[in-house]
């Protein structure tokens, strides 16, 4: 960073402000001094550079042009280069203004990570603890909540087999078939699922007013073509199956039956994954339109010539 900035050029050794400071990130020694160049103020000047723009610049808007002739073409290529050099004007002029307030803001932007870091890193570390503790607690009452379950179930299928021997005794002792059928079906009935609840996996976080914990995620593609072809696989089964049954579906032949049924088996069995997660590389589509004189026809892009001027007032 140049340590001096002046916004005339005029020389002068008097200080107005001066400070330092250590960008955290890149260990930068950031240094700031505004010296005086004029009688007038910083927001004087800006002021004055505003009145000089408001003066100079044409503020016209148009909507459209329609160009009929060559010349008329020439002429509106003429107005475009009046154009670029208004722009280049409004940068010139704002210039030192826009680049004084980028470098305040860095320095002020260095010192404030420099003082907000230690109370980041304290906080991640504090939050990450709190994290693993109740997360471990909700490991732990998960594990006993599957303990008293199985203990449950196992017990309600204790009950089952002494209920369906009771049965048994009791047909054999009173000669009722109906008790030995009421026995078997005791026997084979299902394993009746039993919930077990020790009240709500957040009790283990901190009760304290102004703090709160929720559940975030964090995503990492390990492999973006499986999951850009995953996207479109359902589709593409669905849509195979059906072209086969439109196609061979009067044959009714078993093999064409059998495939149909297999391929929508498959695509119920695959993640309907939404389009949205994933967004088209637009550069790469342009490329290959560039590549191809715009000649390439893929499903849901649409390829229109845009041409731009090249422009120089200088």
């Amino acid at each position: 960073m140049d340590p001096v900035i002046d916004l005339t050029g005029s020389a002068t050794t008097e200080i107005v402000r001066s400070f330092s400071t250590t960008d955290p990130a890149t260990k930068e020694v950031l240094t700031m001094e505004i010296r005086p160049s004029s009688e007038l103020g910083l927001p004087d000047l800006l002021n004055e550079a505003v009145r000089s723009l408001e003066e100079n610049v044409d503020k016209t808007v148009i909507e459209s042009v329609e160009i009929r002739t060559q010349d008329e073409c020439e002429s509106v290529a003429l107005a475009m280069l009046e154009d670029k050099r208004q722009i280049g004007l409004a940068k010139e002029t704002l210039g030192p203004f826009k680049s004084l307030a980028y470098r305040i803001h860095q320095a002020i932007s260095a010192k404030e990570n420099e003082y907000t870091q230690y109370g980041k890193s304290r906080y991640a570390v504090r939050e990450r603890a709190v994290s693993d503790w109740t997360l471990e607690q909700e490991r732990k009452q998960a594990e006993e909540e599957k303990r008293l379950r199985e203990l449950a179930t196992a017990q309600e299928e204790q009950r089952r087999k002494e209920e369906a021997a009771e049965l048994e005794r009791r047909a054999k002792a009173e000669k009722r078939p109906d008790l030995k059928q009421r026995a078997e079906e005791v026997r084979n009935e299902p394993v009746r699922e039993v919930s077990v609840s020790l009240g709500s996996r957040r009790s283990s976080a901190p009760a304290v007013k102004g703090f709160g914990m929720r559940d975030e995620y964090v995503i990492t593609v390990t492999d973006e073509e499986a999951l850009t072809l995953a996207i479109g696989r359902r589709a593409i089964y669905i849509e195979v199956a059906k072209a086969i049954a439109a196609k061979f579906g009067k044959k009714k032949s078993s093999a064409i039956i059998d495939a149909v049924a297999w391929l929508m088996e498959q695509a119920n069995d695959m993640p309907q994954i939404p389009t949205n997660v994933v967004k088209p590389n637009e550069s790469a589509i342009k490329a290959n339109a560039k590549a191809t004189n715009g000649k390439i026809n893929w499903p849901g892009v649409a390829i229109e010539v845009d041409r731009k001027a090249r422009t120089r007032t200088k």
